[in-house]
């Protein structure tokens, strides 16, 4: 008995609907990958960053 013996009869439909859902999250992985290295998202990375460097500083000094 083959693989394709023991599938549902939605099989080729599943696997149309998975391939598209596999082809969609490749893409948004893509445009996500590209928006990280832009100028903009490096710059709020920095930000956010340095105010959690700040946050913890001033909780450790209060620790004191």
């Amino acid at each position: 008995m083959n693989d394709n013996e023991n599938k549902s009869p939605n099989a080729k439909e599943n696997s149309g609907t998975d391939s598209r859902i596999i082809s969609e999250l490749r893409s948004a992985y893509k445009m996500i990958e590209k928006s990280r290295k832009s100028p903009e998202h490096r710059k709020v990375k920095h930000a956010v960053e340095q105010n959690m460097l700040l946050e913890n500083l001033d909780t450790k000094n209060r620790l004191r």
